[in-house]
């Protein structure tokens, strides 16, 4: 099963090529639809010193072109279609006969010299056996020997990485690559995590309220759905298996998509509008909790800028937003204090957050204010060094 496999993030996965390269073999990533198992081809060109950039069979080709990613997808493609092999087909008499095409669509010598292609299969688990019989001999040949693709030489500066979701067909999950692939590959479950995702999407998508809700998640702020984890869709003791029978699942495809449809702030009228479409690409579960974080963070989020950045005080803000806004700012100080909560106090990171608290009531105050020494030293007050902060006094409510 793919559970089986170790796993593997985008972020490793130019390591792993490097290694797959020099136990003599070729890299395999299997793992769930839409998760940047096909993207990931970036990283692994960029270990083989391969143009990092996806290019046409046209541009493969061409003499004068350096060289990038090419895709080939296995998924019901007919032995025919699998351009520059020789393979059994059969002629519909019951008999077979040898089918040798042009190598029109693949990284032969005759077609694209010493070109440096990075060449993805992707769908292999879906290739017919005949085509998988052909391209072996180009994923592993002994020390010393040229590489071939049906009766056509392999070009010499060709690399190719396997892909793989381990789904049989539209429904049936879990196959695995067979034992002649497995002996030619390093296996690797990829599972993009939610680190190198929102790195990947963040010169794009900051602004988005989609972006922020799963940065809330990633550095541990609590969701409302109990045992949600947002990121994937499951939560506490649900099958982690792929899911193929339907219904809008998580992915880095999805979370992608969702932020294109709002990539900021602005592009949600109102979040029955969001609700509606997001859960186009999302589970509803996850999508309730988004909204949930939206109304009591997200959308104050501006205004808690605008106070910090001196733009706008707290007594300009209408008293019932103050709570959100408390509660924003809290939040927001948690995360941009990482996992040294006392180095941010010192610093002085979250005197901003501090002012904006002593402008609430005292019973505001003094509640969120305690929110922050929970976070910061869990164990009581003792020697956090909250406690030692100039605003502490007043953000308790033992003063007035």
């Amino acid at each position: 099963m793919l559970e089986s496999l170790p796993t593997l993030s985008f972020s490793r996965v130019g390591e792993a090529a490097t290694f797959a390269e020099r136990s003599g073999s070729v890299l395999a990533l299997g793992g769930p639809t839409g998760n940047g198992k096909t993207s990931s081809a970036t990283e692994v060109a960029k270990a083989h010193g391969i143009p990092a950039n996806f290019i046409s069979w046209a541009e493969a080709r061409d003499p004068n072109h350096e060289g990038g990613i090419v895709t080939f997808n296995c998924a019901g493609v007919h032995e025919e279609n699998a351009r520059g092999i020789q393979v059994p087909h059969h002629d519909g008499n019951g008999d077979y006969r040898a089918v040798s095409l042009k190598p029109e669509e693949a990284p032969v010598e005759a077609t694209v010299g010493d070109k440096p292609l990075q060449v993805v299969l992707e769908e292999w688990q879906a290739a017919s056996g005949q085509i998988k019989q052909a391209y072996r001999p180009a994923l592993y040949a002994p020390d010393g020997q040229d590489r071939y693709i049906g009766v056509h030489k392999v070009g010499p500066n060709v690399k190719f990485l396997i892909t793989f979701n381990g789904r049989a067909d539209d429904v049936e999950s879990g196959r695995e690559l067979s034992q002649p692939d497995a002996a030619r590959t390093n296996q690797y479950r990829f599972e993009l995590s939610i680190d190198d995702f929102l790195a990947h999407v963040q010169s794009r998508f900051k602004s988005s309220p989609v972006w922020g809700y799963l940065n809330f998640f990633r550095k541990g702020v609590k969701t409302g759905g109990e045992g949600l984890n947002p990121w994937t869709g499951k939560t506490k003791g649900e099958d982690k298996k792929s899911r193929y029978t339907g219904g809008a699942v998580c992915s880095g495809r999805t979370w992608e998509g969702v932020m294109r449809m709002f990539p900021t702030w602005d592009s949600i009228a109102n979040t029955e509008t969001f609700s509606l479409h997001a859960a186009s690409r999302i589970p509803a579960p996850v999508v309730e909790d988004m909204v949930n974080l939206i109304e009591t963070v997200l959308k104050v989020g501006p205004e808690v800028t605008e106070i910090r950045e001196g733009f706008k005080t707290l007594s300009s803000v209408p008293k019932h937003q103050h709570p959100a806004l408390a509660f924003a700012a809290a939040r927001i100080a948690l995360n941009e204090g990482g996992k040294d909560y006392p180095a941010a106090i010192s610093s002085g990171l979250w005197d901003w957050a501090f002012d904006l608290f002593e402008g609430c009531s005292p019973e505001l105050g003094a509640w969120v204010f305690s929110t922050l020494a929970a976070h910061t030293q869990p164990e009581g007050d003792g020697d956090n060094p909250i406690m030692f902060h100039a605003s502490a006094q007043r953000l308790k409510g033992l003063v007035s």
